[in-house]
């Protein structure tokens, strides 16, 4: 099996590619993801590039696989996500690095792992929460990144405490 959500007509991945080549058209599995295998989400206090995006499997090197094929990566988050949704929570707590390879999915579908560069065409709504900078003072999100961000949806608590108590208690 292929360790992202391919899509049977248009695989991304060598290892896809070459099941579909291989394989009788009628005889291609195709099934339903449930909800929770199409979603997954990070909080990003402490996540590494590695666990969103990806890293050399050691395991793959030491069977003989190049350290430059495609079949030598771990996928990430993101790219396991592939034809789903993947949520960023708290943002501006990212390091600035992995912020930096955000940014290059998000504007050219495309990554380095290890010096080597991996492009796929990844289809994933990518989302991203953050605290108001009024109340998050630790952490920032770097320009690039948030110029690459398609919508800010800015959230408030309500101007009247008594409104505030009413959502609380009804929720």
């Amino acid at each position: 099996g292929s360790p992202v959500h391919e899509d049977p007509y248009h695989p991304i991945t060598t290892r896809g590619r070459q099941f579909l080549a291989e394989t009788p058209e009628d005889s291609v599995p195709i099934r339903w993801w449930k909800r929770e295998q199409r979603y997954a989400e990070r909080l990003a206090p402490g996540t590494k590039f590695a666990d969103i995006v990806g890293e050399i499997d050691p395991a793959m090197l030491a069977s003989g696989t190049s350290m430059s094929a495609e079949e030598a990566l771990h996928f990430g988050l993101i790219p396991r996500m592939h034809r789903g949704i993947f949520a960023m929570n708290e943002l501006p707590e990212l390091d600035e690095l992995v912020q930096v390879g955000l940014f290059n999915i998000l504007e050219e579908r495309d990554v380095q792992i290890r010096g080597y560069p991996v492009q796929f065409d990844l289809d994933v709504m990518i989302l991203f929460s953050a605290n108001p900078a009024t109340y998050n003072r630790s952490g920032k999100v770097i320009p690039q990144l948030k110029d690459r961000i398609g919508s800010i949806i800015h959230t408030h608590y309500p101007a009247e405490r008594d409104a505030g108590i009413q959502i609380m208690e009804q929720e």
